[in-house]
């Protein structure tokens, strides 16, 4: 989970990370991406360029 802190959203930092993670990612030979959004960050990755190929579902083990 990534998450940037309330008083410093919408400054670009997100935008920056992502820039930074895709750039090395390419350069390390990466052609294909993939990301779970949450419904907070879909827009930003919407806005780099990403699309929605499918929904993913949690799955959570509790030992009782």
């Amino acid at each position: 989970l990534i998450e940037t802190n309330e008083n410093y959203r919408r400054q670009g930092l997100a935008t920056q990370v992502m820039h930074l993670l895709t750039n090395d990612a390419v350069e390390n030979g990466a052609t294909i991406g993939l990301l779970c959004a949450s419904d907070q960050g879909k827009p930003l990755y919407e806005t780099l360029g990403w699309h929605v190929i499918g929904q993913y579902s949690r799955m959570v083990k509790v030992t009782i």
